[in-house]
């Protein structure tokens, strides 16, 4: 842009997994502008719904897989990020952050009991070569 022009960025809005929605903005002179969020005048209306049941069975999520720590089924530098942040925390506080224990469970790529800076290079390492050749290994291939 030339001087006096504003910068602008703009995003498209999407809705993620969970239903939520991600509006897009702008940048303009340094400031942040929510673009397409006007206010509606008409009431809203919502259609009648089925009372919701719930199961009497319950069945718990199924674990993410070694080294996929964010649940996202890729096991990207964006996991190893979060067992580094994990390790740390356990050094700091003896606790692993919000770490659910499913997701302890998926950083502990050598399978010692604890979440280390070794397990977030495990995981950086495979992310680094699966992206490098585009083969699917077994992170446990990793260990030594």
């Amino acid at each position: 842009t030339s001087l006096g022009a504003p910068a602008m960025a703009f995003f498209e809005t999407k809705t993620d997994d969970q239903g939520a929605v991600n509006l897009p903005f702008a940048l303009v002179d340094g400031s942040i502008e929510i673009c397409g969020a006007e206010e509606s005048t008409e009431p809203e209306t919502t259609e009648p719904t089925e009372p919701e049941t719930t199961d009497p069975n319950p069945t718990e999520p199924a674990e993410p897989p070694l080294g996929d720590v964010s649940g996202d089924n890729v096991i990207n530098a964006g996991d190893a990020a979060v067992t580094l942040s994990a390790a740390a925390a356990y050094g700091a506080t003896g606790k692993y952050g919000n770490l659910t224990d499913a997701q302890i469970a998926a950083a502990d790529i050598d399978g010692s009991g604890m979440v280390n800076a070794s397990d977030a290079a495990y995981i950086l390492q495979y992310a680094a070569m699966r992206g490098a050749n585009g083969k699917d290994f077994d992170i446990r291939e990793l260990v030594k």
